[in-house]
């Protein structure tokens, strides 16, 4: 098969051009589909699920759903921002997030009690009360007192009078030790931030000796041990990515819910199935199923013209052929040949009888005058035999031999003929002849040395 090269204007004007065929395609797909939305909507406008009731009843089920799922929506994403916002703030706030753990500074203060007052030792010797018991009360009263301070205010220390009492804790500890000691233990960023706190502890405490023993026993401190060293913490390194990621978590969590919120769709109440509503639907696939059925015909048409190598333009057989174009003459062309024409960009003539002089015309420009021309096309005898007829009545009134042949490729009298003339000329049709028997025909008359002169539309 030849090789075709198409434009998209003469790809429209042909599929114009079968414009017939297209809207019976059309009519068959709309009535076919059209049919079949009528008979399903009858079906179920008849089905007892589709009262007024059952309807009613559906609605409101999937309002109450509807209703669930958005409060529930708008519940997680309160929950989500008010968690998000609570850590935003830790992590804005925390002295201990704040501190580098490869490079935490930690201070102890290590003290004992000493001095224990003579009715502490009356009691441990004359009524079986252990020492460790006499230890304990005396602690508790430290341990009360811490658990009862406000650091930022109780201690003095500056540059903390703006933090809150839990952010100070987390960097500032009282542990009870082995041996009835008390540990003070503090950290920070740097040594001497550490220090400052531990002393300002350790001082509070010196401070309110005198109360908590008269409260207990009495007692005197022992200061046993003081030391400040860096340290490496990998715990609080996990716990600062902890956190964070949890940051990351809730913003994600919160832009996903949001995003559900935003695609949840109220739901709507069905239309039923009134006769209005069944004939809307119905005509709504009638309009569906003609553009499918347009749409299937045209490409039905391009494939049969590919497939076919169906002759569609004369800028195509220009272009192909290599051979030019004399006029067209055509009988009252319908009105989808004259918009097909109009589309693809061909000449047309007011009437018959000037196209055919104006083939005439330009014939005569290549071919010699009084010499013999064959007419010859592929189409059978019959399909556009009177424009061939004006076509050969115009050349012979210009003093022509014009003889006339069909079905050139399988009338074994062309072979004669095309012998027989000077020139030949071609005469097909759009949309119906086949370029691969115009081919066909053109070798022929190379192999036998006549001129081809060009080519008519009919």
């Amino acid at each position: 098969m030849e090789e075709q090269e198409l434009y998209l204007t003469e790809v429209l004007s042909l599929c114009v051009r079968k414009g017939k065929a297209l809207l019976i395609t059309a009519l068959m797909f709309a009535v076919l589909l059209g049919g079949w939305q009528l008979r399903k909507q009858i079906k179920a406008a008849n089905d007892s699920e589709n009262s007024e009731e059952k309807i009613e009843e559906r609605y409101q089920v999937a309002m109450l759903e509807y209703e669930k799922k958005k409060s529930e929506l708008e519940r997680s994403i309160e929950d989500n921002e008010k968690a998000l916002a609570d850590m935003q703030e830790y992590l804005d706030n925390s002295l201990l997030m704040k501190i580098d753990p490869y490079n935490k500074y930690e201070t102890s203060i290590y003290f004992g009690f000493s001095d224990i007052d003579e009715a502490a030792w009356n009691q441990v010797h004359y009524s079986n009360t252990s020492l460790d018991f006499v230890y304990s009360k005396i602690r508790s009263q430290y341990v009360v007192y811490w658990n009862s301070m406000e650091l930022p205010t109780d201690l003095h220390v500056s540059g903390y009078s703006g933090v809150q009492d839990k952010y100070m804790r987390e960097v500032l500890s009282v542990s009870n030790q082995d041996g009835g000691m008390l540990c003070i233990t503090a950290v920070g960023s740097s040594a001497a931030e550490s220090e400052k706190l531990a002393d300002a502890l350790y001082q509070a405490f010196t401070d309110v000796q005198p109360t908590a023993a008269r409260n207990s026993y009495g007692h005197s401190f022992v200061l046993l041990k003081r030391i400040t060293k860096a340290t490496i913490d990998t715990g609080l390194e996990s716990s600062q990515k902890s956190n964070q990621n949890a940051v990351e978590d809730y913003q994600l969590s919160i832009e996903d819910l949001k995003a559900q919120l935003e695609e949840l769709d109220e739901p709507s109440r069905e239309q039923g199935y009134s006769r209005s509503t069944i004939i809307k639907n119905t005509v709504k696939y009638g309009v569906l199923g003609a553009v499918a059925g347009i749409v299937v015909a045209c490409f039905g048409v391009l494939l049969w013209a590919v497939m076919a190598n169906v002759l569609i333009s004369s800028q195509q057989v220009e272009r192909q052929l290599g051979i030019t174009c004399l006029g067209a003459v055509k009988e009252k062309p319908g009105v989808f040949d004259r918009w097909a024409d109009k589309l693809g960009g061909e000449r047309r003539w007011k009437d018959p009888e000037q196209a055919v002089s104006y083939a005439v015309r330009k014939l005569e420009t290549t071919a010699a005058p009084e010499s013999k021309l064959l007419l010859a096309t592929t189409l059978r005898e019959g399909k556009r035999g009177s424009a061939a007829e004006a076509l050969k009545k115009g050349l012979s009134e210009r003093g022509y031999k014009v003889n006339c042949i069909y079905d050139a490729i399988h009338d074994p009298a062309f072979m004669d003929a095309v012998k027989d003339s000077d020139s030949v000329v071609l005469f097909e049709t759009q949309g119906v002849s086949r370029l691969t028997n115009a081919i066909d025909v053109l070798k022929l008359n190379k192999a036998m040395e006549k001129p081809t002169q060009g080519f008519v539309l009919v």
